[in-house]
Protein backbone atom coordinates (compact mmCIF):
# COMPACT_ATOMS: atom_id res chain seq x y z
CA UNK A 1 0.00 0.00 0.00
CA UNK A 2 3.03 2.30 0.28
CA UNK A 3 4.25 1.53 -3.23
CA UNK A 4 1.26 1.20 -5.56
CA UNK A 5 -2.16 0.32 -4.16
CA UNK A 6 -2.37 3.38 -1.95
CA UNK A 7 -2.44 5.66 -4.98
CA UNK A 8 0.98 7.17 -4.25
CA UNK A 9 4.55 6.06 -3.76
CA UNK A 10 6.19 6.62 -0.39
CA UNK A 11 9.79 7.45 -1.28
CA UNK A 12 11.09 6.69 2.23
CA UNK A 13 9.47 3.27 2.30
CA UNK A 14 10.63 2.51 -1.26
CA UNK A 15 14.23 3.38 -0.35
CA UNK A 16 14.09 1.11 2.70
CA UNK A 17 12.65 -1.82 0.73
CA UNK A 18 15.29 -1.50 -1.98
CA UNK A 19 18.05 -1.77 0.63
CA UNK A 20 16.48 -4.60 2.64
CA UNK A 21 17.03 -8.35 2.38
CA UNK A 22 14.51 -10.65 4.04
CA UNK A 23 15.50 -13.80 5.93
CA UNK A 24 12.81 -16.43 6.49
CA UNK A 25 12.90 -18.60 9.61
CA UNK A 26 11.01 -21.86 9.27
CA UNK A 27 8.24 -22.30 11.85
CA UNK A 28 7.32 -25.54 13.62
CA UNK A 29 5.12 -27.87 11.57
CA UNK A 30 1.85 -26.27 12.75
CA UNK A 31 3.24 -22.89 13.74
CA UNK A 32 3.07 -21.53 17.28
CA UNK A 33 0.17 -21.91 19.68
CA UNK A 34 -1.27 -18.48 18.84
CA UNK A 35 -0.74 -18.68 15.06
CA UNK A 36 -3.56 -18.95 12.54
CA UNK A 37 -1.66 -18.07 9.36
CA UNK A 38 -3.16 -21.04 7.49
CA UNK A 39 -6.62 -19.56 7.99
CA UNK A 40 -5.39 -16.25 6.55
CA UNK A 41 -3.56 -17.87 3.62
CA UNK A 42 -0.19 -16.49 4.71
CA UNK A 43 1.66 -19.65 5.75
CA UNK A 44 4.13 -19.46 2.87
CA UNK A 45 6.34 -16.78 1.31
CA UNK A 46 8.58 -16.44 -1.75
CA UNK A 47 10.36 -13.08 -1.55
CA UNK A 48 13.22 -13.94 0.80
CA UNK A 49 16.97 -13.95 0.33
CA UNK A 50 17.55 -17.12 2.30
CA UNK A 51 15.64 -19.32 4.70
CA UNK A 52 16.90 -20.95 7.89
CA UNK A 53 15.82 -23.79 10.15
CA UNK A 54 17.22 -24.51 13.59
CA UNK A 55 17.67 -28.24 13.90
CA UNK A 56 19.20 -29.11 17.25
CA UNK A 57 22.72 -27.67 17.28
CA UNK A 58 22.88 -27.13 13.52
CA UNK A 59 21.32 -24.51 11.26
CA UNK A 60 20.01 -25.51 7.85
CA UNK A 61 20.02 -22.85 5.13
CA UNK A 62 18.16 -22.51 1.85
CA UNK A 63 19.85 -19.85 -0.31
CA UNK A 64 17.71 -18.09 -2.93
CA UNK A 65 19.71 -14.89 -3.45
CA UNK A 66 23.04 -15.64 -5.17
CA UNK A 67 24.58 -12.64 -3.39
CA UNK A 68 24.76 -14.83 -0.27
CA UNK A 69 26.37 -17.87 -1.90
CA UNK A 70 29.84 -17.02 -0.65
CA UNK A 71 28.60 -16.90 2.95
CA UNK A 72 27.21 -20.42 2.76
CA UNK A 73 29.87 -22.18 0.73
CA UNK A 74 29.40 -25.92 0.92
CA UNK A 75 25.78 -25.64 1.89
CA UNK A 76 24.79 -27.20 -1.47
CA UNK A 77 25.61 -30.58 0.01
CA UNK A 78 22.58 -30.26 2.30
CA UNK A 79 19.24 -30.76 0.57
CA UNK A 80 17.04 -28.32 2.46
CA UNK A 81 14.01 -26.26 1.44
CA UNK A 82 11.87 -24.22 3.81
CA UNK A 83 8.60 -26.02 4.53
CA UNK A 84 5.58 -23.69 4.65
CA UNK A 85 2.89 -23.95 7.32
CA UNK A 86 -0.32 -25.44 5.88
CA UNK A 87 -2.18 -26.18 9.11
CA UNK A 88 -2.40 -24.60 12.57
CA UNK A 89 -3.82 -25.83 15.84
CA UNK A 90 -5.87 -22.64 15.93
CA UNK A 91 -8.47 -22.16 13.17
CA UNK A 92 -10.11 -18.83 12.44
CA UNK A 93 -13.14 -18.24 10.24
CA UNK A 94 -13.42 -14.82 8.60
CA UNK A 95 -17.00 -13.46 8.66
CA UNK A 96 -18.74 -12.82 5.36
CA UNK A 97 -19.81 -9.17 5.37
CA UNK A 98 -21.12 -8.62 1.87
CA UNK A 99 -23.39 -5.58 2.18
CA UNK A 100 -23.60 -2.20 3.86
CA UNK A 101 -26.54 -3.23 6.04
CA UNK A 102 -24.59 -6.07 7.65
CA UNK A 103 -21.56 -3.84 8.12
CA UNK A 104 -23.66 -1.22 9.92
CA UNK A 105 -25.30 -3.90 12.09
CA UNK A 106 -21.87 -5.16 13.13
CA UNK A 107 -21.07 -1.72 14.57
CA UNK A 108 -23.82 -2.04 17.17
CA UNK A 109 -23.24 -5.64 18.28
CA UNK A 110 -23.32 -6.21 22.03
CA UNK A 111 -20.08 -8.21 21.87
CA UNK A 112 -18.03 -5.00 21.57
CA UNK A 113 -19.20 -3.73 24.97
CA UNK A 114 -17.23 -6.54 26.63
CA UNK A 115 -14.03 -4.68 25.73
CA UNK A 116 -15.18 -1.46 27.42
CA UNK A 117 -14.16 -3.12 30.68
CA UNK A 118 -11.46 -5.54 29.53
CA UNK A 119 -9.36 -3.49 27.13
CA UNK A 120 -6.80 -1.21 28.79
CA UNK A 121 -6.26 0.74 25.56
CA UNK A 122 -2.52 0.36 26.08
CA UNK A 123 -1.71 -0.27 22.41
CA UNK A 124 0.37 -3.40 23.06
CA UNK A 125 -1.53 -5.31 20.36
CA UNK A 126 -1.07 -2.72 17.63
CA UNK A 127 2.55 -1.95 18.50
CA UNK A 128 3.40 -5.64 18.14
CA UNK A 129 1.34 -6.08 14.96
CA UNK A 130 3.43 -6.72 11.86
CA UNK A 131 0.96 -4.90 9.59
CA UNK A 132 -0.08 -1.88 11.66
CA UNK A 133 1.23 1.21 9.87
CA UNK A 134 -0.43 4.18 11.59
CA UNK A 135 1.88 7.07 12.42
CA UNK A 136 1.88 10.66 13.55
CA UNK A 137 4.50 13.38 13.24
CA UNK A 138 6.60 14.98 15.92
CA UNK A 139 8.58 18.21 15.59
CA UNK A 140 11.91 18.14 17.42
CA UNK A 141 14.26 21.08 17.92
CA UNK A 142 17.96 20.27 18.06
CA UNK A 143 18.68 23.19 20.37
CA UNK A 144 16.69 25.83 22.20
CA UNK A 145 19.05 28.46 20.77
CA UNK A 146 18.34 27.77 17.10
CA UNK A 147 15.48 27.04 14.79
CA UNK A 148 17.16 23.88 13.54
CA UNK A 149 15.25 20.63 13.93
CA UNK A 150 13.37 17.94 12.12
CA UNK A 151 9.92 16.49 11.74
CA UNK A 152 9.91 12.80 12.61
CA UNK A 153 7.40 10.12 11.74
CA UNK A 154 6.60 8.02 14.83
CA UNK A 155 4.29 5.11 15.51
CA UNK A 156 0.70 5.80 16.49
CA UNK A 157 -2.10 3.44 17.42
CA UNK A 158 -5.89 3.38 17.17
CA UNK A 159 -5.92 1.82 20.66
CA UNK A 160 -4.08 4.66 22.38
CA UNK A 161 -6.03 7.47 24.01
CA UNK A 162 -6.02 10.63 21.92
CA UNK A 163 -5.49 8.97 18.53
CA UNK A 164 -8.78 10.25 17.05
CA UNK A 165 -9.02 13.51 19.00
CA UNK A 166 -10.00 16.56 17.01
CA UNK A 167 -10.48 20.27 17.60
CA UNK A 168 -13.41 20.98 19.88
CA UNK A 169 -12.62 17.97 22.09
CA UNK A 170 -14.34 15.61 19.67
CA UNK A 171 -13.20 11.99 19.41
CA UNK A 172 -14.44 9.32 17.02
CA UNK A 173 -13.72 6.35 19.29
CA UNK A 174 -13.57 6.83 23.05
CA UNK A 175 -14.18 3.37 24.55
CA UNK A 176 -12.20 0.15 24.44
CA UNK A 177 -15.09 -1.52 22.62
CA UNK A 178 -15.15 1.15 19.91
CA UNK A 179 -11.42 0.81 19.37
CA UNK A 180 -11.46 -2.98 19.38
CA UNK A 181 -14.26 -2.99 16.81
CA UNK A 182 -12.36 -0.58 14.58
CA UNK A 183 -9.18 -2.66 14.74
CA UNK A 184 -10.90 -6.00 14.11
CA UNK A 185 -12.95 -4.70 11.19
CA UNK A 186 -9.92 -3.01 9.66
CA UNK A 187 -7.88 -6.20 9.84
CA UNK A 188 -10.44 -8.65 8.46
CA UNK A 189 -12.76 -6.54 6.29
CA UNK A 190 -11.99 -2.89 5.53
CA UNK A 191 -8.45 -3.33 4.21
CA UNK A 192 -9.39 -6.07 1.73
CA UNK A 193 -12.50 -4.18 0.66
CA UNK A 194 -10.38 -1.17 -0.22
CA UNK A 195 -7.30 -2.78 -1.76
CA UNK A 196 -8.97 -5.88 -3.27
CA UNK A 197 -6.17 -8.28 -2.37
CA UNK A 198 -5.45 -9.70 1.08
CA UNK A 199 -6.75 -9.17 4.55
CA UNK A 200 -4.55 -6.96 6.70
CA UNK A 201 -4.23 -9.60 9.43
CA UNK A 202 -1.61 -12.24 8.60
CA UNK A 203 -2.47 -14.57 11.49
CA UNK A 204 0.84 -14.29 13.36
CA UNK A 205 -0.86 -14.16 16.77
CA UNK A 206 1.54 -11.57 18.19
CA UNK A 207 -1.34 -9.47 19.53
CA UNK A 208 -2.59 -12.43 21.58
CA UNK A 209 0.88 -12.92 23.02
CA UNK A 210 1.32 -9.27 23.97
CA UNK A 211 -2.08 -8.40 25.46
CA UNK A 212 -1.65 -7.93 29.24
CA UNK A 213 -5.29 -8.89 29.91
CA UNK A 214 -5.32 -11.92 27.58
CA UNK A 215 -7.72 -10.61 24.95
CA UNK A 216 -7.57 -13.00 22.01
CA UNK A 217 -7.91 -11.48 18.55
CA UNK A 218 -8.53 -14.87 16.92
CA UNK A 219 -11.28 -15.75 19.40
CA UNK A 220 -12.87 -12.35 18.80
CA UNK A 221 -12.89 -12.88 15.02
CA UNK A 222 -14.52 -16.30 15.42
CA UNK A 223 -17.12 -14.79 17.74
CA UNK A 224 -17.78 -12.05 15.19
CA UNK A 225 -18.20 -14.66 12.45
CA UNK A 226 -20.88 -16.39 14.54
CA UNK A 227 -22.67 -13.06 15.09
CA UNK A 228 -22.58 -12.26 11.39
CA UNK A 229 -24.09 -15.68 10.66
CA UNK A 230 -27.02 -14.68 12.86
CA UNK A 231 -27.38 -11.37 11.05
CA UNK A 232 -27.40 -13.20 7.74
CA UNK A 233 -29.99 -15.68 9.00
CA UNK A 234 -27.57 -18.61 8.97
CA UNK A 235 -27.01 -21.37 11.49
CA UNK A 236 -23.31 -22.11 11.04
Amino acid sequence: IFLKNGGFEDSYYKRMREKTKFILMECPAKGWDTCFCASMGTGSADEYAFGVKFNGEEVLVETKDTAFNSYFAGNDEIDFLVTPVVENERVVRIPEINDKETQMAVKSLEMWKEFDKRCLMCGSCTVSCSTCTCFTTYDMNYSSDTNAGERRRINASCHVDGYTDMAGNHSFRKTGGDRMRFKVMHKIHDHKKRFKEHHMCVGCGRCDDKCPVFISFSTTVNKLAAEVDKLNGGNK
